[in-house]
């Protein structure tokens, strides 16, 4: 098993509405092989020694069954995945 990590840096003025299109977005990475299960974080700047401000932190973490599995999420999906989010939120 593998955990794949994605961190999230959003502005506070959309994390509202990115809250409320990720968990589709979740449910759509749980598709793909080999991807079992994901947990959402959330982070605190001052945890971190981040003087970070206006930003909402946020952690995925996704259980991945093995290597392969990943590397063909990365080959075939990722950037389709990744474009997504950017399109909707910049």
């Amino acid at each position: 098993m593998l955990i794949y990590e994605v961190n999230l840096e959003v502005d506070d003025d959309i994390n509202f509405k990115m809250a409320g299109w990720l968990p589709d977005h979740i449910q759509e990475m749980l598709k793909f092989k080999g991807f079992q299960t994901a947990h959402w974080y959330f982070r605190r700047p001052e945890d971190e020694g981040s003087k970070v401000e206006g930003k909402t932190l946020w952690s995925i973490h996704y259980l991945v069954e093995d290597r392969a599995s990943l590397d063909e999420y990365f080959e075939k999906h990722a950037e389709r995945m990744r474009a997504a989010g950017k399109e909707k939120f910049g």
